[in-house]
């Protein structure tokens, strides 16, 4: 169940290596912002100037298509031309410099289909006796993540594509729009709590490739260096070919990208989803179990990209090439409460319905009697006394 309309994907804590991306579609991101966090209080400044969504451009078709739809549809041919055709705006945020300051910038907005990128302005002046060296610091953290706008949006981009909202969108028919939401498909507590991941390491994983296809097309390993340093030493010592038109070639490197990436997340900063995968789980709808699991079809959905022009399938992990998300005992522990009330609600529904049909059974008998009693108070006088002779 949606709550909200305003998905905010990516944040930074000033301070502390990394940064912290948080995966669409939950109230989480919405709970009210004085909210003291784990272990220390992570203190936001922002200025919402956002750029006037007026001035998107009316042929661009992205809004609710998934990335799927996108290509069948011939509105997209790469992950490059995705990332510039989908409807975004630009908010501006300001950034002190602070240690654990929170600097949001980048979220997907369900409510228009839009994206949102933040420009980080830097803030020299809000904190007092700043050194000059301490000002050029900040200036040059801006500076920086500016730098990374294009890679932020393409991926909130990942995020955008695998939760469409299929009753929006110019110039596109709702009938093209033929791909549920990731958090649609039937689903445990425990595969919902995975695909929570799993939609996160699309956005880096789609990330990953639009970086990559700027590498092919300037012939550059250089740009892989500084974010996914691990392809630049496999490329330059031979042990993949990303111009080889070899299956066997492509699938090795496909398998390769796509387990480091998650290498990557699990090395990084993914204990810090636990309170979101949560929260989305417990969003989740119930279980059907009539219907079955369906977390190999979703994962088929959330993990097919654009690879070199072509749609692809590197859901490796259902299959067992490569290993799934571990979900912490936290995690674990509040999937099956979630379960468990799940089960609760559906023996109240059935009880409620048991209660309802013996209600109508006993009315239908009390009916039935009530005929049965006038049938016999009416029989004529004469009848009597004709049967007693």
């Amino acid at each position: 169940m949606k709550t909200k309309n305003k998905y905010l994907c990516g944040a930074l804590a000033v301070g502390v290596t990394g940064c912290l991306y948080l995966s669409q579609c939950s109230e989480f991101r919405h709970k009210e912002t004085n909210k003291k966090q784990p272990e220390t209080e992570m203190i936001s400044k922002q200025d919402s100037t956002s750029v006037d969504s007026t001035k998107i451009k009316e042929e661009q078709k992205l809004i609710g298509y998934s990335m799927i739809d996108a290509f069948r549809h011939g509105v997209t041919k790469s992950v490059t031309e995705y990332v510039e055709k989908v409807p975004y705006d630009v908010d501006t945020v300001d950034c002190a410099g602070q240690d654990n300051e929170i600097i949001q910038y980048a979220y997907y907005n369900d409510d228009n289909g839009h994206i949102v990128v933040c420009y980080i302005r830097p803030d020299t002046i809000s904190i007092p006796c700043l050194s000059g060296d301490d000002k050029q610091q900040i200036v040059r953290l801006a500076d920086y993540l500016n730098s990374l706008m294009d890679k932020r949006k393409a991926h909130e981009s990942g995020h955008q594509s695998s939760c469409p909202n299929k009753n929006i969108g110019k110039n596109i028919n709702v009938s093209d729009k033929t791909e549920r939401s990731i958090f649609e498909y039937n689903t445990t507590a425990e595969e919902t709590a995975l695909i929570c991941y799993h939609d996160e390491l699309r956005g880096r994983f789609f990330e990953f490739l639009y970086t990559r296809e700027q590498f092919k097309e300037n012939n550059d390993s250089i740009i892989m260096e500084l974010e996914y340093p691990w392809y630049k030493d496999a490329f330059d010592r031979g042990y993949i070919n990303p111009y080889s038109s070899d299956p066997k070639d492509q699938l090795k490197e496909q398998v390769f990208c796509m387990r480091n990436v998650k290498k990557d997340f699990e090395q990084g900063d993914i204990n810090a989803y636990a309170e979101y995968v949560i929260e989305r789980t417990n969003e989740h709808a119930a279980f059907d179990e009539e219907k079955g699991s369906e977390y190999v079809e979703a994962l088929d959905f959330d993990h097919t990209y654009i690879w070199d022009g072509q749609l692809v399938n590197l859901n490796f992990f259902t299959n067992g090439t490569i290993p799934d998300f571990k979900l912490p005992p936290e995690i674990k522990l509040a999937a099956e409460e979630k379960e468990d009330i799940d089960a609760y609600h559906k023996y109240e529904e059935q009880e409620e319905l048991r209660r309802k049909a013996e209600a109508e059974n006993d009315s239908i008998i009390r009916s039935d009697t009530a005929r049965n009693d006038t049938t016999i108070t009416s029989i004529p006088v004469s009848y009597y006394k004709s049967y007693s002779r």
